[in-house]
């Protein structure tokens, strides 16, 4: 066997032990490029919370961000947005939430300044608009 034949091997391998494969895509990969091609500067960022999402992304708003969390259920989305929504509730100048099925959308500005609602808005109509 050559070399390459068993570094390909080798990698199929350790990704199928891994859970994952060379052509697995996040749950927002379509949104992130949707929302890239309609101009908006967004990537994906490792998962973090509890419970813990899929996939998350983060959108650069002006003065603000917004972030997508991708659960693998309903009850998961749900579960998240009971706990963003007493962040909503202590700071609702700064700090938007919205789910829509297995996402949520949160929105922050920092300390001082507003959110800017617009955009949140239609960061979350753009990524929804095709799904």
């Amino acid at each position: 066997m050559t070399t390459p034949v068993r570094a390909a091997l080798l990698l199929v391998l350790f990704l199928g032990a891994c859970g994952g494969s060379a052509t697995a895509e996040t749950l927002l990969a379509h949104r992130v490029e949707h929302l890239e091609k309609h101009g908006f500067d967004v990537e994906e960022v490792a998962p973090e919370g509890d419970p813990m999402p899929n996939a998350m992304a983060v959108v650069q708003l002006d003065g603000a961000t917004a972030t997508i969390y991708a659960y693998g259920s309903e009850a998961d989305a749900l579960r998240a947005t009971s706990g963003f929504a007493a962040e909503e509730q202590a700071a609702p100048d700064r700090v938007r939430v919205q789910r829509e099925g297995a996402n949520v959308y949160v929105a922050r500005a920092p300390e001082g300044a507003k959110l800017p609602a617009t955009d949140f808005e239609d960061v979350v109509f753009t990524s929804e608009e095709e799904h």
